[in-house]
């Protein structure tokens, strides 16, 4: 299975600009911009105001609680705009978290599910943190192709900001890295893939908050509040696994 890293470095830029309300008529945006801008105006405007229930589909069997504060973005906008900004997206895609305020701290957070089968906990302790990586950097440079024959910039996985940890009481697999555009300036804001996954019965939701490098510590309690609301439907939870009927992922 081939690990896509996520770039919101565009993203960064469009909340800024949409949140300072700021004049960009004399700074004329590319093709790919202005269909990004376009993409991430739908998405706010279908924003879902928690706090609500979001019901996961696609055979996830689980339920977002989205606290006050917060906004559900579905899939189709979500979509759209991840793969505006350069991002791969199919059918595991369920939608991204955002700040219900635009004048907050700029992050999102990506939410997946991905029906592999149940991951034993002694595969999730052991996942080898070196070939992880390189599946990473190999998804980067695989979906480099489409972002540069859509004028997108580039980009690169820069490494472990914290690599992969399991915590075998919640079913939890997180870590971090730093994804920046190739070529980026020195000392210029990267972005961060802070990555949970949360494993359940017939696969997993992975939960992927993208905020620029140099706020990953301040918005951890908020993903932390993020996946506390994460849960799956009875039967399908981890500790309901069937080993006579159950597929079993392989990695």
């Amino acid at each position: 299975m081939r690990i896509y890293p996520i770039c919101g470095l565009m993203f960064l830029f469009l909340f800024a600009v949409s949140a300072k309300a700021e004049d960009t008529a004399d700074k004329p945006l590319s093709a790919a911009e202005q269909e990004a801008k376009s993409a991430f105006e739908s998405a706010i405007n279908a924003m879902q105001g928690g706090p609500r229930v979001i019901a996961l589909g696609d055979g996830a069997d689980a339920k977002l609680n989205i606290p006050d504060g917060y906004g559900f973005i579905p899939k189709n906008e979500g979509g759209r705009f991840m793969r505006a900004i350069g991002n791969q997206v199919d059918e595991r895609f369920q939608g991204l978290i955002v700040p219900a305020d635009r004048n907050s701290a700029m992050w999102m957070m990506n939410v997946t599910y991905n029906p592999e089968g149940y991951i034993k906990d002694d595969d999730a302790k052991d996942w080898n943190p070196d070939d992880l990586l390189k599946s990473m950097q190999e998804g980067a440079e695989a979906s480099n192709k489409d972002r540069a024959a859509r004028g997108i910039p580039e980009i690169e996985v820069a490494g472990w900001v914290e690599k992969p940890q399991y915590d075998a009481s919640t079913h939890r697999l997180v870590w971090s890295l730093a994804v920046r555009d190739k070529g980026q300036a020195p000392g210029s804001e990267e972005g961060v893939n802070y990555n949970t996954l949360m494993l359940g019965r017939a696969g997993f939701i992975s939960m992927n908050l993208i905020p620029g490098r140099s706020r990953i510590d301040a918005l951890k309690p908020v993903a932390k509040e993020l996946l506390a609301g994460v849960e799956f439907d009875n039967g399908k939870k981890y500790a309901d696994f069937n080993a006579e009927t159950d597929k079993v992922a392989e990695y």
